[in-house]
């Protein structure tokens, strides 16, 4: 930040639009031209395939109870925050995955 107007506040910054893990990889179907899917895991499964990815254990651990947080709708708050702070529209996932198709290609 270039000035003073935001000192001693919290931001709370997000997108524009709360997506579901399937919205998001449909964006990101259509982006890439290739189809990619969300696999919903069982917290237990997904701990799992975290650990044999070489993970280490306290790091899944957090992953399922951020996984399980996003999940339920508790990350689902939009804010105007970023244009306020910007002034300009904050960039849409879609944008984003259009944007860097290639890395998900």
């Amino acid at each position: 930040l270039t000035h003073n107007t935001w000192n001693g506040q919290g931001l709370t910054l997000t997108g524009p639009a709360a997506l579901s893990y399937a919205e998001m990889a449909a964006l990101l179907s259509a982006a890439t031209g290739k189809t990619i899917k969300h696999v919903d895991l069982a917290p237990a499964d997904f701990h799992a395939a975290l650990l044999k990815a070489g993970v280490p254990e306290h790091y899944a651990t957090f992953l399922v109870g951020l996984y399980d947080l996003v999940k339920k709708g508790y990350t689902a708050l939009v804010t105007a925050t970023v244009s306020e702070v910007l002034g300009r529209p904050a960039t849409s996932f879609e944008s984003f995955a259009k944007d860097y198709a290639k890395v998900f290609a």
